[in-house]
């Protein structure tokens, strides 16, 4: 058994409201990128191929590296109330994280080639 993430880049109904209407015939967020990555994925070729993360914009695929642990914290009883979750992660600083995103996307639209305003 293997088990990998894709953490694609697609325009589906989903992500209706966050996408422009494709701008070109050789859509980046076109579905049909992922799927083909998903079908390897599930194919035999790729047997060896686990605890990965994916992402998939365009004609590119990115192997990402596992996330690291920005800050953690305990609640204060047998589970966390909600004023316990709004006073820890309202303490989080969401602006780097934010920032660092954007130039990871900036840096995957490069490598594959695409145009950052053509979404």
């Amino acid at each position: 058994m293997t088990v990998n993430a894709i953490s694609p880049r697609g325009r589906t109904s989903m992500t209706a409201g966050v996408f422009t209407d494709s701008p070109r015939a050789d859509d980046p967020l076109n579905p049909d990128h992922v799927a083909r990555l998903v079908a390897y994925l599930a194919s035999d070729a790729a047997k060896d191929i686990t605890g990965r993360n994916f992402v998939v914009y365009g004609r590119m695929v990115a192997a990402v590296a596992p996330p690291q642990i920005e800050a953690s914290f305990q609640s204060g009883g047998p589970e966390f109330t909600l004023d316990e979750l709004h006073q820890q992660l309202s303490a989080l600083n969401s602006a780097p994280i934010n920032a660092e995103i954007s130039k990871q996307l900036q840096e995957l639209q490069q490598l594959s080639g695409m145009n950052a305003t053509s979404e």
